[in-house]
């Protein structure tokens, strides 16, 4: 089980990420010779991207690690993204539609940051409220072990004036 303090690492990485991968997207994009537009793009997919998405995957994205998450609309389209990403790519290699793909996967890759960040910004704000939550629920708890000690103390102080 990943720890809140893992997760809002992870979380961290991933906006970094995403805002590194933008700047990437938006360069090779605007490329114009379509045989290194594919090359790079291919390049950043593999090197870049996968990576990131199966990181994501595993983590974020996963039923085993946030079931309450399981139907959530948004998660559900990341991944559909994901798979529609890995397909474009596929193609891409294979030398199959080679401008269609191109302009289908800049878009796709764009919108999915924004969605992504949207996404994973709703799931640490979560996290924060519940460890808010937490903090909340442990100062009465405190307040009662800081009086229980306090008032062992005055008895203990009593009892060795008494004596």
């Amino acid at each position: 089980m990943i720890t809140t303090e893992q997760i809002n690492q992870i979380l961290d990485k991933f906006f970094h990420e995403h805002r590194v991968a933008w700047d990437e997207i938006v360069r090779i994009e605007r490329i114009t010779d379509i045989g290194e537009k594919t090359k790079q793009s291919l390049e950043l997919f593999n090197t870049e991207l996968l990576p990131h998405f199966k990181q994501e995957e595993e983590t974020i994205l996963s039923q085993k690690e946030f079931p309450q998450f399981s139907d959530d609309s948004e998660r559900n389209q990341i991944l559909d993204e994901h798979q529609k990403a890995y397909t474009i790519i596929d193609e891409l290699e294979k030398n199959k539609n080679i401008q269609q793909n191109l302009d289908a996967f800049f878009p796709l890759m764009k919108s999915h940051i924004r969605l992504e960040d949207k996404y994973f910004g709703k799931i640490k704000s979560d996290l924060s409220i519940k460890i808010q939550e937490g903090v909340n629920n442990a100062v009465p708890l405190m307040l009662i072990v800081v009086g229980i000690v306090c008032l062992v103390l005055i008895v203990y102080g009593i009892n060795k004036v008494s004596a």
